[in-house]
């Protein structure tokens, strides 16, 4: 079964790299949580190993962390609110465009009445 052995190099990858940091006691945490291969675990951040993988001691938490390559496009928590700034604005002007779009198109305020014009209201008498 090919999957079923590519899930195990995996899992032995993750097992390798915790036996390297010293950290084997780890292997069956991070098997129990489902973190069996090395591309979940190089997206881990601090506070899932604490409250997700119970790894209490703050040294083994650091060595993890720091065994782990930065991603060279991390955002920092600047770029964040940025981003979380210019969404926000991005949200008030759409409901300001809904806003409009509905008492536009509201039939207690439109100026035109599609019903009245169907009906033939529209046409001056002769």
């Amino acid at each position: 079964n090919q999957s079923s052995s590519s899930s195990n190099n995996e899992s032995s990858s993750v097992d390798e790299w915790l036996e390297r940091l010293d950290l084997g006691q780890y292997r069956e945490t991070f098997r129990k949580h489902l973190y069996t291969d090395m591309e979940r675990v190089r997206n881990v951040w601090e506070v899932e190993l604490t409250a997700v993988l119970e790894i209490t001691k703050p040294g083994h938490r650091h060595r993890i962390i720091a065994s782990l390559p930065t991603p060279m496009n991390q955002p920092t928590i600047q770029d964040i609110n940025a981003e979380l700034s210019h969404l926000k604005n991005s949200i008030q002007e759409l409901e300001g465009i809904e806003l409009f779009l509905h008492s536009a198109y509201n039939p207690d305020t439109a100026s035109f009445d599609y019903h009245s014009y169907r009906s033939g209201a529209h046409v001056l008498p002769n």
